[in-house]
């Protein structure tokens, strides 16, 4: 009778135990949309629109006697004042006039409600008569039409040289042309053959042709279809199997053949390949009707689920594109870098963009296999960033569709339960979403953990491939493997898995070593701001773990209660611990640590899809729903790791309107957003591994203390500014560009 009695305390009944986990749930939601009231204003899936105006065309000298004339630009129509009087801004281009004396102090200040502009000026008795004599000449440099131009002008302001391709404008950038010049402007070049002119103040003063050759590669596109061929028709292998097979060869194909490309021997790849598919075809066909023992048995449907589910993930990732229209700030990183090894077929080049000048790109295989899976389809997508939204919903699926696979040793409901947690977490699905580094890293440790028992070399290369693609994959993969395997370290895991994680360590070394003998072991030089100390505490948990976090507490309170599974409840206890309080960036371990915890706690409910369905609507879509909502951001728009148009308006700006060599001081937490949609040097990008000490020193302590004395000394000429939490400005900064809550000043 005691018995009976103490086991209905330790076990409560289905009932009992799904209103439980409803109750948690509900109040976990309260607790979040009442810590978001505290923040502030959420925009709750709203698309922003950055309502802006800026400089076209302005003077630096006017005449005394006369009226400054400028020209602006308005997104909207509006009533501004214009150094004393009202005006009307029509929307788009306005010509705007004032009298120099009626001005303070020589600046001319156009205010539009909470939105400004202002640049100062020189007073003259009589304005020079402005000219310009000039040469221009081109070449073609990495995908990228370069065009010289030098001579001789008189300027009394900045007016923009208007270079067009193809009768269409590709840059506008305002130069204040004045006694000898010589510098370059850099446009995209489309492929083909194509016509440019450059003019300044509707003089020309050069145009001419060019011929862009395609990047079509015809050998990546054969590997692709030859490691395809090879991999289902792999012997002995189930269908699960197959598709792993194909994503560790397609991966290896790829950066091998894009490295090779550079000496022009990518031909060895596809030559290579070829012999082992065509046997593989010519086994299948022979085999055709033929009975033989399937190697599937008690996993017929494994593919077909990991499709379904691979296949949901990625259509997650895009309504999470369309509902929010923002990449996440590391994300920008990569696009860029993986455009750059498109156009320049190497990823050791110098980045002229980051830090002013860095010798090198890191980590390299993301860049490489991204590089050469859009040449591939180059026929189509003739550049990276035309196929960078396709082929990151390819790596998305593949993402989803391995995590399931992973799971196979669990039950279909446990199964399916486990990869919708492991894909769940905001920081992976934000990375997804932004197509970053990671998701393909992640990708090859679920190949590598799901092929650990029945193809090891794979496993070897498909984790090492893991490792080159981002080094905190090193880190997930022992808690990875543990949570596939339901938390059994037997003695055969262990061994087995060491041995696989050493194998994959010397595979990544070469594409390491040269970067570690260039530049020495990765360092951080703010760990604890931005690198791998980073921490929010508790508050820091509840959104970046999201409903994964009750449900996780729910799982280790429930698994004490019954008393098992003590040390994986331990285990899962201790990395939300140090994700609190130690690093951020264990938030990924954690999901990886709770995708096999939870079912295992709970593996008995699990067995009832009514229980699966609860946890899924009752964690799983909330953890979702939410998560867009908060990653979404608040009115304090370029602060949450999220970009959106308001952020990035004044970098398009920039892009258009500035000279190419200008040089950008911002919020150091942006400057990877800045290089990709500014495409201009920045001081401090914060890619945290190499950085410059002194470079991103003097570009924090511009931004946070609004010290502009480090910036002179790296001949930084513009600054993008934010009002977060107090409003910046750059005293005597002609200040170009506002949309109400980001601003552009040109600096000197």
């Amino acid at each position: 009778m005691e018995k009976r009695i103490e086991e209905k305390i330790r076990a409560p009944g289905p009932k009992g135990l799904a209103l439980l986990l409803l109750a948690v749930s509900l109040a976990f939601l309260c607790m979040q949309l009442s810590k978001m009231g505290e923040i502030g204003s959420f925009l709750w899936l709203e698309r922003p629109s950055s309502d802006e105006i800026y400089l076209l065309d302005y003077p630096k000298i006017v005449e005394s006697s006369g009226m400054a004339t400028f020209w602006a630009y308005s997104s909207a129509a509006r009533e501004c004042e214009l150094c004393g009087r009202t005006v009307e801004l029509a929307k788009g281009e306005n010509r705007l006039q004032s009298s120099p004396a009626a001005c303070e102090n020589s600046t001319m200040r156009l205010a539009c409600g909470g939105r400004s502009l202002s640049f100062t000026f020189v007073e003259s008795a009589a304005l020079p008569c402005e000219m310009v004599s000039a040469t221009v000449s081109e070449r073609l440099e990495n995908r990228t039409l370069l065009l010289s131009i030098s001579g001789n002008g008189i300027a009394n302001g900045f007016h923009p040289l208007e270079i067009s391709v193809n009768g269409e404008k590709a840059a506008s950038p305002l130069h204040m042309l004045e006694g000898s010049f010589n510098f370059t402007e850099h446009v995209p070049a489309p492929d083909g053959v194509n016509h440019y002119e450059v003019r300044y103040g509707g003089e020309l003063l050069g145009a001419g042709s060019f011929s862009q050759e395609p990047a079509f590669s015809p050998f990546a596109l054969a590997s692709i279809l030859l490691c395809a061929a090879l991999a289902f028709t792999w012997a002995n292998a189930g269908s699960a199997d197959r598709l792993l097979i194909f994503i560790v060869l397609l991966s290896l194909a790829l950066v091998a053949e894009f490295r090779l490309d550079y000496y022009g021997l990518g031909f060895i790849v596809p030559a290579a390949l070829l012999p082992f598919a065509f046997a593989g075809v010519s086994r299948c066909m022979k085999q055709a009707g033929q009975k033989h023992d399937s190697p599937e048995k008690g996993e017929k449907g494994l593919l077909a689920q990991a499709i379904a589910f691979g296949l949901l993930f990625a259509a997650l990732i895009a309504l999470i594109n369309l509902a929010i229209y923002s990449f996440d700030i590391w994300g920008a990183y990569y696009f860029r870098h993986a455009g750059e090894a498109f156009a320049r077929g190497t990823t050791s080049y110098f980045d002229s963009l980051s830090y002013l000048g860095r010798p090198f790109t890191y980590p390299p295989v993301f860049f490489e296999f991204c590089a050469e899976f859009s040449r591939a389809f180059a026929f189509v997508f003739p550049a990276y960033e035309s196929f960078r939204v396709p082929l990151g919903l390819l790596v998305a699926f593949a993402y989803g569709a391995t995590s399931l696979i992973a799971f196979r040793r669990l039950p279909f409901n446990s199964r399916i339960l486990a990869a919708a947690i492991l894909v769940t977490l905001w920081g992976t699905v934000m990375t997804a979403a932004g197509i970053g580094i990671q998701l393909l890293a992640f990708t090859l440790v679920n190949c590598a953990v799901a092929l650990m028992a029945s193809r090891p070399l794979f496993s070897a290369i498909g984790l090492g491939l893991g490792f080159a693609a981002h080094p905190l994959a090193l880190a997930l993969y022992p808690f990875m493997a543990l949570s596939a395997n339901a938390f059994s370290a037997s003695r055969r895991l262990v061994v087995w898995g060491a041995i696989i994680a050493f194998a994959a360590v010397l595979v990544s070394l070469p594409f390491y070593l040269p970067i570690f003998l260039r530049a020495g072991l990765p360092y951080e030089i703010v760990p604890q701001k931005w690198g791998y100390l980073l921490s929010y505490g508790i508050d820091g948990i509840r959104f970046g773990m999201g409903f994964l976090l009750p449900l996780a507490l729910a799982g280790i309170a429930y698994a004490l209660h019954s008393r098992k599974f003590i040390l994986p409840a331990a285990l899962l206890s201790s990395i939300i611990l140090f994700s609190a309080f130690v690093s951020q960036r264990a938030d990924i371990i954690f999901a990886a640590a709770a995708a096999g915890f939870v079912p295992l706690a709970f593996r008995r409910q699990l067995e009832d899809r009514r229980f699966l369905a609860l946890l899924l609507l009752a964690f799983i879509l909330p953890a979702i729903a939410l998560g867009a909502i908060v990653m979404n951001g608040t009115t304090y728009y370029c602060s949450w790791g999220l970009s959106n148009d308001v952020c990035v308006s004044p970098m398009k700006y920039v892009s258009s309107y500035s000279p190419s060599s200008a040089r950008v001081a911002l919020n150091p937490l942006y400057g990877h957003v800045e290089t990709y949609v500014g495409k201009r040097a920045v001081l401090a990008d914060l890619y945290v591994e190499y950085a410059d000490e002194e470079k991103f020193l003097a570009e924090n302590n511009f931004y946070e203390q609004g010290n502009a004395s480090g910036l002179e000394k790296f001949n930084v000429t513009f600054a993008l500014l934010d009002d977060f939490t107090k409003p910046r400005v750059v005293p005597g900064a002609d200040r170009v560009y506002d949309n109400g809550y980001m601003h552009a000043f040109r600096l000197g």
